[in-house]
């Protein structure tokens, strides 16, 4: 990792995070990442008793993850995670996976805001709470950027209402569930190297999301299903691009 230093979450694959194969699911990994930074913010005094007084909430408007190799059940990982800079309402955040030999099996870059639920906007970062995080240099990949194109042509695949367990702290469907709506879309064989996902507004309990998705294949036998999470006025509530192979 060079010189940049990284907040250390230790963790073993467990039973109900691996699919047929014994492999950690996607949407676990996305939870592990999640989990990781949540974890960083309670050991530094800025956890959610924090936020619950402040009436703040953290809300990820970007993932980006590269998956080099999907844990197995039993594995001991590390989960790394770092603060790369706090400009404006926007804050950007890295993260790495390491097995027990110390090989990197998945890298991430994502980009959140500090939502102000009184006031009902992002608020700019209270330097206290930036200096306690600090900043580290962001992890060097081939990143696409945060911004996705909603596609044409995309054909419904199913339905959910979001369920009680589905939300979170800031009474949301939590970030998660987005991307296990949209492996869904997915058949079981499909081996996924990359995710980008861009969330654009808050499901509720009780929302209805229609799941919109397609195929495509680019070269060197890469496939892409872009999905789509709507509601029945046809607004957006996440983009997700999923790549890998069949």
């Amino acid at each position: 990792m060079g010189d940049v230093k990284m907040y250390e979450l230790p963790a073993r694959i467990r039973y109900s995070e691996v699919d047929l194969s014994k492999q950690l699911t996607v949407p676990s990994v996305v939870s592990y990442l999640q989990d990781c930074c949540s974890m960083q913010s309670e050991d530094i005094g800025y956890g959610i008793d924090w936020l619950y007084k402040e009436h703040y909430g953290w809300y990820v408007i970007h993932w980006e993850i590269h998956i080099k190799r999907l844990p197995k059940l039993g594995e001991h990982i590390f989960v790394y995670t770092a603060a790369n800079g706090f400009k404006g309402i926007i804050s950007t955040r890295s993260f790495r996976i390491l097995d027990e030999s110390g090989e990197e099996v998945v890298i991430a870059t994502s980009t959140w805001v500090l939502m102000d639920f009184d006031e009902k906007k992002p608020i700019r970062y209270p330097q206290d709470m930036t200096e306690a995080y600090g900043i580290e240099p962001k992890l060097e990949d081939s990143w696409m950027g945060r911004k996705l194109v909603l596609q044409d042509n995309l054909q419904e695949q199913y339905r959910f209402v979001v369920a009680k367990v589905q939300t979170d702290t800031n009474r949301h469907m939590n970030n998660v569930w987005y991307v296990a709506a949209a492996m869904e879309c997915v058949p079981e064989s499909f081996s996924v190297e990359n995710l980008r996902i861009e969330y654009k507004k808050q499901a509720m309990l009780g929302d209805e999301l229609i799941v919109m998705s397609k195929k495509a294949t680019l070269d060197k036998n890469l496939n892409v299903y872009y999905v789509s999470l709507q509601n029945i006025l046809g607004e957006c509530y996440t983009n997700i691009e999923i790549y890998g192979r069949d």
